[in-house]
């Protein structure tokens, strides 16, 4: 799955704990060509699965890798593979074009929302653990192989999302902002490591948010913010019209009830892919 950048925020009753990466979340290297040596590694992907592998995915794996020195082509074609091997088990490819089984129960008791970007188009998503029902979750999914097929699909609603983001802005965007709130989590369940990165209070978030070009606008109001947010169900579609799935071109055919569309492949994103852009 994609890789979140993860700004957490803990709450308990009486106070809210905030989290931040320390990694700026603009340095924007999406958008920039691959270097010369990891474009070798793009190319190597791009050998190894051809159509499979959309250039998205290939652009991040060139990318993912680089603190492995040993044998690091062959590293990251075998991740690349796991990944292939994953999406192709649980039929990836399609989870947008229909509702899965109990979808309306697992969106009801596990909400999710998108709300709006920094200041370089990174999608703003928010999980809450106190809208979590753990209960009539784990009640309806008694595996957790159950509820993976619904991750995949908000993940890969994300994606697509992604692909408006890059259409309307006119650069790559494979990256998002993931804040997770942990109120109703107690705090004897997290490491000290990660108790370490907490902050105090709200403002605390805001202001680290705000320095990493989060504005106001993108969170919730809950958070200070001003963003509405838009819930991750059935009903979700990408905000720009016409938007291709985030899928390899030969998965871009979709059935609906009454009638056959060709959905665009990646490549009519309008968004340059030699060189790494």
């Amino acid at each position: 799955m994609e890789k979140e950048k993860h700004p957490r925020v803990a709450s308990s009753a009486a106070k809210v704990e905030v989290s931040c990466s320390p990694m700026s979340l603009h340095e924007h290297e999406e958008a920039q060509p691959l270097t010369a040596e990891d474009q070798h590694f793009f190319n190597a992907v791009k050998a190894e699965f051809g159509e499979r592998c959309t250039d998205d995915l290939a652009i991040r794996v060139a990318r993912a890798y680089r603190g492995v020195k040993k044998n690091r082509e062959q590293f990251t074609i075998a991740e690349t593979k796991r990944i292939l091997d994953a999406r192709a088990a649980y039929d990836v490819d399609n989870v947008l074009k229909h509702d899965l089984p109990l979808s309306k129960l697992y969106i009801e008791y596990w909400p999710t929302y998108l709300y709006g970007e920094d200041k370089e188009g990174h999608l703003v998503t928010v999980d809450r653990i106190s809208d979590i029902n753990h209960d009539g979750l784990f009640k309806t999914f008694s595996n957790v192989n159950d509820i993976i097929p619904h991750r995949w699909q908000y993940m890969e609603r994300i994606q697509w999302e992604k692909v408006a983001i890059s259409r309307r802005r006119g650069h790559r965007v494979y990256k998002h902002v993931c804040i997770v709130d942990l109120k109703g989590l107690s705090m004897k369940l997290l490491s000290p490591s990660v108790l370490s990165h907490l902050k105090k209070d709200m403002k605390a978030f805001l202001e680290v948010a705000q320095n990493h070009g989060i504005p106001l606008s993108s969170l919730p109001s809950y958070m200070g913010g001003s963003h509405p947010g838009r819930v991750m169900n059935n009903t979700f579609t990408a905000s720009q019209p016409n938007t291709p799935y985030p899928v390899p071109a030969a998965a871009t055919t979709e059935t609906t009830e009454n009638t056959e569309k060709a959905i665009p492949a990646e490549g009519t994103v309008g968004l340059e892919v030699c060189a790494g852009n």
